[in-house]
């Protein structure tokens, strides 16, 4: 999720299909650029914005922050 004073290159709408809780932080399924496969780690903190299923939210990141797996 974009933090809203954050400046990045590649800015998505996409939503949430998906939460998967694993103590320390959230998994959250996406779909974004007709891909439902896209998956964020997010802290659970309370500092974190939380996202409920359905929901649409926007992701960005950085070109240099980012790996594509296979």
């Amino acid at each position: 999720m974009i933090n809203p004073n954050a400046s990045v290159e590649n800015q998505f709408q996409s939503t949430v299909q998906g939460i998967i809780y694993h103590g320390d932080h959230i998994r959250v399924q996406v779909a974004v650029l007709g891909s439902n496969d896209f998956i964020l780690k997010i802290p659970n903190a309370s500092n974190h914005p939380g996202v409920a299923v359905g929901e649409v939210i926007k992701l960005g990141w950085s070109v240099e922050d980012c790996r594509a797996l296979d």
